[in-house]
């Protein structure tokens, strides 16, 4: 069973992002399989990829990636039904919920307060705020910067 291999795999990441409830549940399996993952970041790692990144058990980027982090965006299936107020007040304790869920990750791996999270996440849902690898590994969101090979 692929989840009891302990060969390294390496994911290499350029992305946009996506959708959370699919990042929170690619995070769960990269923390449940004993393989060491390697996050490889070549390009953009932004919001849901970042969820993503926080998974791995060792996070890399080459020198010019860039990284953006924002609120949760998800917005749950709405229905209009007869009662309309429960309906959004169940609604919004879902995005709460995510958003914590968010927050715990950024929080796990960066050790950083849960106030300082927050406000990287305003800066970014306000001003979509990109961060240099050199920002995002000061941030704590990485572990290491990977430099070109020098030709020989």
């Amino acid at each position: 069973m692929c989840l009891e291999s302990h060969n390294e795999i390496t994911l290499i990441i350029d992305s946009l992002g996506g959708s959370t409830k699919s990042a929170y549940f690619f995070y769960d399996f990269l923390k449940i399989i004993r393989a060491p993952v390697i996050g490889l970041v070549n390009g953009e790692c932004q919001s849901a990829a970042m969820t993503i990144l926080q998974g791995c058990t060792k996070r890399v980027s080459t020198r010019h990636s860039r990284f953006l982090v924002h609120n949760n965006t998800h917005v749950p299936e709405m229905h209009l039904t007869s009662n309309i107020k429960e309906h959004y007040d169940m609604a919004c304790i879902e995005i709460q919920a995510m958003q914590d869920q968010l927050i715990n990750i950024l929080m796990s791996r960066s050790k950083k307060t849960r106030e300082v999270i927050i406000a990287l996440l305003d800066i970014g849902t306000k001003y979509n705020r990109e961060y240099t690898a050199q920002e995002a590994l000061e941030m704590g969101f990485l572990d290491e910067i990977i430099e070109a090979k020098p030709i020989i």
